[in-house]
């Protein structure tokens, strides 16, 4: 059934492809009748075969680009790890200033202080990247400091200590699996330690159960699966592997991810930007027909935006007349009760009420008119899209 279709629907390709292919022959039968001598048949093949190596050695050059530029980004991204500015960006912080959580906890610190606390910041944040897997206490880290920075920045073990203590509690450094080098705090004495509820399994809830045992936290996890990981799952048979949930880190800069790779000693391969598409047959599909589909596919969605909006007015619309109709059932009672003449206060505000009544119902006209005049614009975009649709040629050749 399926190539049948597919026949049907490349027929006009097809005619296409005959009509252009009858008249390139015929204007090489032409050529050959003009030229009389042998060599220029040679110089054809010769021309047609020196294309053919030119092509191939594009490909080469283009595959040794691809392989060089992917070796010259691992190589950048190692070199970013290993300097003070990396660090700070593989945080998530900026380089040079405060971010707006350290300018809150630290609003004590101004001029010359600020500026140590950044250098000494970025400091341990790099001491933390260059080795993940062991935990980083802050007398190591005075020692550490006193000696990779230059005075006056080296001279407050009392903000490096705060400065650590912040990075710590923030899950700047000491997060993941790594090795504690000191004991989990206790609590203090008569108290008991603080228990914490996680629900779910995933990655993040073991994450948040770890950081929390490290603060001297009692946790209990909840799962209601019979496995954890929660998105991340790996189906396994025989000696066949599969991943059927989240596989892919997208973009390693400032993402904590990647620091568990390293804690764990996962090899990461990089994926190429290039996603060729692949037919039933086995086939890899054409540009022109992926380039197709995805201008089908933008087709579709310009239109169900549209008529999203024209439903969303409608609705508008009807729960504008619903209100005008009550508006107006008021405002018919209210002059009833005119008729009958009343003074005083209750003439005021009868008065009062039916300006407020004759002020809405306007505002709601003039809101109901302006979404006639909306809907008409869509409408009148939605018959052009259904008038102009893409050519689905290619489009059904794909699907049969």
């Amino acid at each position: 059934m399926s190539r049948r279709k597919r026949a049907k629907v490349e027929t006009r390709e097809l005619d296409e492809k005959l009509k252009q292919d009858d008249s390139e022959s015929d204007q090489s039968e032409k050529s050959k009748i003009t030229s009389s001598s042998p060599t220029s048949v040679g110089g054809r093949r010769e021309s047609s075969s020196s294309r053919n190596t030119d092509a191939k050695e594009k490909k080469d050059e283009a595959k040794a680009d691809d392989s060089k530029n992917d070796d010259i980004e691992e190589i950048n991204y190692k070199e970013m790890l290993n300097s003070l500015e990396g660090a700070a960006f593989q945080s998530r912080l900026p380089f040079d200033k405060m971010s707006s959580l350290e300018a809150e906890c630290f609003s004590d610190l101004q001029g010359a202080s600020s500026h140590a606390f950044i250098q000494i910041r970025n400091r341990i944040l790099k001491l933390w990247f260059e080795d993940p897997k062991k935990q980083k206490i802050g007398v190591l880290i005075i020692n550490i400091i006193y000696f990779c920075l230059q005075p006056p920045y080296n001279g407050d073990p009392a903000l490096v200590m705060r400065t650590h203590a912040f990075l710590e509690r923030h899950g700047f450094i000491n997060y993941g699996i790594y090795e504690r080098t000191t004991p989990i705090p206790a609590p203090p004495k008569g108290k008991q330690r603080p228990k914490v509820i996680i629900i779910g399994a995933g990655v993040s809830g073991l994450a948040a159960a770890r950081q929390l045992q490290s603060f001297g936290c009692e946790v209990v996890i909840l799962e209601g699966r019979d496995r954890v990981g929660g998105r991340i799952v790996t189906y396994r048979k025989g000696p066949y592997v599969a991943d059927l949930g989240a596989m892919v880190v997208t973009g390693l800069g400032g993402n904590p991810v990647t620091t568990l790779s390293v804690q764990m000693n996962m090899e990461l391969h990089k994926i190429k930007q290039k996603c060729p598409l692949y037919e039933a047959t086995g086939n890899q599909v054409p540009k022109h027909k992926d380039e197709m589909v995805r201008k089908f596919v933008q087709h579709l969605k310009a239109v169900i935006t549209l008529q999203e909006r024209l439903k969303s007015n409608i609705n508008k619309m009807s729960d504008i007349k619903e209100l005008l109709h009550s508006m107006k059932a008021e405002k018919d009672a209210l002059l009833v009760e005119r008729e009958k003449g009343a003074t005083g206060d209750a003439s005021i505000l009868q008065e009062f009420n039916y300006r407020r009544l004759n002020r809405e119902m306007n505002l709601l006209c003039n809101e109901y008119e302006t979404l006639v005049s909306t809907n008409a614009t869509i409408e009148e975009k939605l018959a052009q899209l259904e008038t102009n649709p893409p050519r689905f040629v290619h489009i059904l050749t794909i699907i049969y």
